[in-house]
């Protein structure tokens, strides 16, 4: 009978073959194999017996099923072949004597020593996961002590692949049955009730949190009991509870064919957390669109709306948007969660320059700072950040918004409203009749909204807002490019800021390596330079993710007498970078290179992120 060697972060285990079928997955109904990997899919793959042969089959994972590290859809399995799902290692045996004569391997994440020599173990030695995918040598005994493992490897041609495995269509393989029904939300504590215990515990429970309407009635109280058919309402604390454990921005509830997944987005990148089934998440839908004041009875049409909910020490607004997809609307939540992210200038973890530049701006009578990035790059929260760091007590300070995320005390906040013709040129014109000191513009989108803010930063408004654009000087070619004079940049503008959002790597499992040669080359180091950078590897902790938390990396852009000059010119983008880099000029990716080699971010999530060279 063949054995199954699960090898997990915690410990390796081994299970018999029940037959002529196994799934491995993450949910109780995958069958025999069950793990708590969060990377790995509730069915990700499976092994099944046909025409006396053993196959490893992909069942269209997130991840995907690698062997090699490269992902494969069907594969033919050998003695001792292993493949990887999610962060965990599986080796399949023929024969269960061919277990009982073969160490348990360990995974790569664990401390323990490794051995030796790369791809020939004694028996009685324990290899290494990574020590077994190193190569691609035939098995056999070299001698009596030592025992090459069979590898999988997977190449172009056809006619090099390793007699002992090959690739499958998906035509040689049975159809696989469908996928099981998805646990009931109604019984399923296994599903829904892990969103109440993953994360963080922020010292409370669903039932300390109230729920409130669109119109800012309180649905249901902290500590009013539910009635045993009002599980939607409760379902919906629970998703609300688990957002705020993971420190989620968003929500995502995704119609499938059989039923319909729950993922969030934790530090900019999705994690699956569970699946339902499809009348329990129209439930959960129906009641969160009661609570936005939204037409349930409609669902081919976008929809929009909000709610909010209040916990101890805070409260919480849900932004929200339905939109029709192939199996019903989908829905997702913006969660607008004060406490998860920074609220002042000193909590963000700024360079000591650029902190300075931009306590200096916001003090300043006159002028203009302009935050710059992509969607999702927290521009908005800096914004916020030198926004608190004004009195407004002794300064009257007028928002333009779209839409007001946060409510801050003493402000005078006002949203867009397009179809009320309330647009951001017009909300711009109209309150500098509100005798503001300070401005503060969502967003600069037209020429219209550039040159009014440009003039009133020249008559003695300070003007604070962003901008879609690369960089720093990206920004600057864009204000030209808007239409907006010369003169008028180089007067007005203050400060530029551009910034990105990079993981933060976890403290608890990160892991030190030695720079590759290519890394080297974009960190930019010498070639006597010898330090030592981290890697994510996965841990409970970080969900299995090696990351926990964001930091920003930041470009500053001061404007002085030799770059107003410049402006006047209309410079190329080119000659003004050049020119800025030879008077010392830091980059984006020299900041991301500092946070790489300080041990904070790993180099492939800087390198996607900024990129270097």
């Amino acid at each position: 009978m063949p054995v199954i060697e699960v090898i997990s972060r915690t410990q390796t285990t081994r299970y018999p073959f029940p037959g002529e079928r196994i799934v491995l997955g993450r949910e109780p109904d995958c069958g025999a194999i069950i793990t708590d990997d969060t990377l790995i899919s509730r069915h990700h793959c499976e092994v099944l017996k046909h025409q006396g042969a053993y196959f490893l089959r992909d069942l269209k994972s997130r991840n995907g099923t690698r062997v090699q590290g490269k992902p494969i859809d069907a594969v033919r399995l050998i003695d001792r072949g292993v493949f990887q799902l999610g962060n965990t290692y599986v080796r399949f045996f023929m024969t269960a004597a061919s277990a009982d004569n073969t160490e348990p391997a360990r995974h790569p994440g664990t401390t323990a020593a490794r051995p030796a020599a790369p791809r020939a173990r004694a028996v009685g030695n324990a290899p290494a996961v990574e020590e077994l995918l190193s190569g691609s040598a035939t098995s056999g005994t070299i001698d009596d002590n030592e025992i090459v493992y069979d590898v999988a490897e997977l190449v172009d041609e056809p006619n090099d692949q390793p007699a002992a495995i090959e690739l499958v269509g998906e035509e040689t393989l049975p159809t696989p049955p469908a996928p099981a029904a998805a646990v009931s939300m109604g019984g399923g504590a296994s599903n829904m009730g892990a969103l109440g215990r993953i994360g963080t515990d922020p010292g409370f429970g669903i039932e300390s949190l109230s729920l409130i309407d669109s119109r800012g009635q309180t649905v249901h109280a902290a500590g009013a009991e539910l009635s045993d058919t009002n599980e939607a309402l409760s379902h919906l604390q629970l998703l609300c509870l688990g957002a705020i454990r993971c420190g989620a921005s968003d929500i995502h509830l995704e119609p499938r064919q059989h039923t319909a997944g729950i993922r969030l987005r934790v530090d900019g990148a999705m994690m699956e957390v569970c699946a339902v089934d499809s009348e329990a998440a129209r439930r959960l839908m129906s009641m969160i669109k009661v609570l936005c004041n939204i037409d349930i009875s409609r669902k081919s049409v976008i929809q929009e709306g909000h709610f909010s909910l209040e916990a101890p020490g805070r409260s919480i607004d849900y932004r929200v948007s339905f939109a029709p997809a192939m199996y019903g609307q989908k829905m997702v939540v913006r969660v607008l969660d004060p406490q998860s992210s920074p609220q002042q200038l000193h909590d963000m973890d700024l360079p000591a320059e650029v902190e300075q530049a931009l306590k200096d701006t916001a003090d300043a009578a006159t002028g203009m700072l302009l935050v710059c990035g992509p969607t999702g790059s927290g521009k908005t929260t800096t914004l916020y950040a030198a926004l608190r760091g004004i009195d407004a007590t002794t300064r009257n300070v007028i928002t333009i918004e779209d839409p007001i995320e946060y409510e801050i005390q003493g402000v005078t906040q006002i949203p867009v409203d397009a179809a009320e013709g309330h647009t951001f040129g017009v909300l711009l014109r109209t309150c500098l009749r509100q005798d503001p000191d300070v401005i503060v513009l969502g967003e600069v989108r037209d020429q219209d909204t550039a040159v009014t803010a440009m003039q009133a930063a020249t008559t003695g408004h300070l003007v604070l807002s962003t901008l879609h654009a690369t960089d720093t000087v990206s920004t600057v070619l864009r204000l030209l490019d808007l239409g907006v004079e010369p003169y008028l940049i180089s007067s007005t503008l203050n400060v530029v800021l551009a910034q990105r959002l990079l993981r933060r790597l976890c403290e608890s499992c990160k892991e030190p390596v030695e720079p590759t040669a290519e890394q080297r080359r974009g960190l930019q180091l010498a070639d006597d330079d010898r330090p030592l950078i981290h890697q994510p590897i996965g841990c409970e902790a970080c969900f299995g993710t090696g990351y926990a938390g964001r930091v920003g990396v930041f470009e500053l852009l001061a404007t002085d007498d030799h770059l107003r000059d410049l402006i006047l010119g209309k410079p190329s983008l080119v000659d003004l970078r050049n020119s800025l880099i030879e008077r010392g000029f830091k980059t984006l990716g020299d900041h991301a290179a500092q946070r790489v080699l300080a041990g904070q971010c790993s180099y492939e999530d800087a390198h996607r992120i900024v990129g270097f060279g």
